[in-house]
């Protein structure tokens, strides 16, 4: 799983893949809809909420997501 805080990380792990989409360490688990980083130095930090992405907070969803894929 990657932590992508930016448009240039991002830039640089889709450089390094071949697929459409990756997995990153976010994670809703303690408070359904809010979504905080799980590990590294952001670890903690939200970047979503019920009512929208966090000001200042890198988001690049790909459609569809987050989707609750393990519920």
């Amino acid at each position: 799983m990657v932590t992508i805080t930016s448009a240039n990380e991002q830039e640089f792990v889709n450089s390094k893949i071949s697929a459409s989409n990756i997995w990153t360490g976010l994670s809703d688990q303690g408070s359904e809809g809010v979504y905080k980083w799980l590990d590294g130095p952001e670890a903690g930090t939200i970047i979503k909420t019920p009512s929208g992405n966090v000001a200042g907070q890198y988001n690049n969803w790909c459609s569809n997501e987050p989707n609750d894929h393990s519920s």
